[in-house]
């Protein structure tokens, strides 16, 4: 039912079904992971590709799927009520409007947990915008076959965004390693890192 209704509505989080149905409160002591929350599960697809697959990190980090790039608040109301430690990351781009509305909503609580992609690489663009377009291309590619990018981009431009976001999704369950320039790993790299310091940070505050 929630896949079939939940998606768009402000009220629930991917996860906030299965902890409602619970009764969910963690004790505490118990181990709750910090986590990075992302704007929706395309980026969670596109991080954890590149974070396994591309780059090959041992540390894992816990990426969070929101609801998307407005709809993170139950997400963030539920950390802060049991105290564990988050940092959201948002796009460089339109993140920044929802940025300021979440900081706007929670105050000084937030206001040091709420990052975009122009924080951390002085880029305002979109997760994908850190890929170059030959790496698009290259992913796009992989997936659909040769010069399926260039035949979309000619006949259907509006539709690349979304294949794309289906390819690395795919690639990342498939572990499917495609070769990427330095420009592209090192974009990500950075974002990891930058993610790395934030939550270090917030534990020690």
């Amino acid at each position: 039912r929630y896949v079939g209704k939940g998606l768009g509505s402000d009220k629930v989080s991917y996860f906030q079904p299965i902890l409602d149905a619970l009764d969910y409160q963690p004790s505490t002591v118990e181990p709750i992971p910090n986590i990075i929350i992302l704007e929706g599960k395309n980026d969670w697809y596109a991080l954890r590709y590149f974070e396994e697959v591309i780059l090959k990190r041992t540390n894992k980090l816990n990426f969070y799927p929101g609801a998307g790039r407005d709809k993170l608040y139950e997400i963030i109301r539920l950390y802060l009520a049991w105290g564990k430690s988050f940092i959201v990351v948002l796009d460089g781009d339109d993140g920044v409007k929802s940025k300021e509305s979440y900081i706007k909503e929670f105050g000084d609580f937030v206001k040091d947990r709420i990052f975009t992609i122009k924080d951390a690489l002085n880029k305002a663009v979109a997760l994908e915008g850190l890929i170059g377009v030959m790496d698009q291309r290259a992913l796009y590619d992989f997936v659909f076959g040769a010069k399926s990018y260039d035949e979309c981009k000619k006949k259907n431009p509006k539709k690349i965004k979304e294949n794309l976001n289906y390819a690395l999704n795919q690639l990342q369950f498939q572990k499917k390693e495609v070769s990427l320039n330095k420009t592209t790993k090192d974009n990500i790299e950075k974002l990891l890192e930058f993610m790395v310091e934030k939550l270090k940070i917030v534990n020690s505050g």
